[in-house]
């Protein structure tokens, strides 16, 4: 999933922010996930859109 997800919010959000940014968000600051956008696999966070964009801010950059 990280794979997929990353390049969406990359360039707009992430820059200089740490790899694991969604990881310490949602320890940090859960009430900035709406609920039912996080799901734990395993080790695995699966994030949503709803939520990326609730965190980050901004929508998924999906123009190539």
């Amino acid at each position: 999933m990280i794979q997929i997800s990353c390049p969406l919010w990359r360039p707009l959000s992430f820059g200089e922010k740490a790899p694991d940014y969604v990881r310490q968000t949602l320890r940090a600051n859960p009430e900035r996930f709406p609920e039912g956008t996080v799901r734990l696999l395993g080790r695995t966070l699966i994030v949503t859109r709803e939520g990326m964009e609730a965190v980050t801010g901004h929508p998924a950059n999906t123009t190539k």
